[in-house]
């Protein structure tokens, strides 16, 4: 099954029109959590604040 992986920063929606086949919602509720990782440490690494 395909799942498209929205992300929310701040009032902007930034859309996944590609999304990425799982094999079920466990796998990708997985592949989210290790997007929403790479995402926190590239802020990190950059210098930026978090912010929620």
């Amino acid at each position: 099954m395909r799942y498209c992986f929205q992300i929310r920063n701040g009032d902007e929606l930034i859309c996944d029109p590609e999304g990425s086949v799982c094999a079920n919602v466990a796998v990708a509720i997985e592949e989210a959590k290790a997007h929403a990782r790479e995402l926190m440490a590239e802020r990190l690494k950059s210098g930026r604040e978090m912010d929620g």
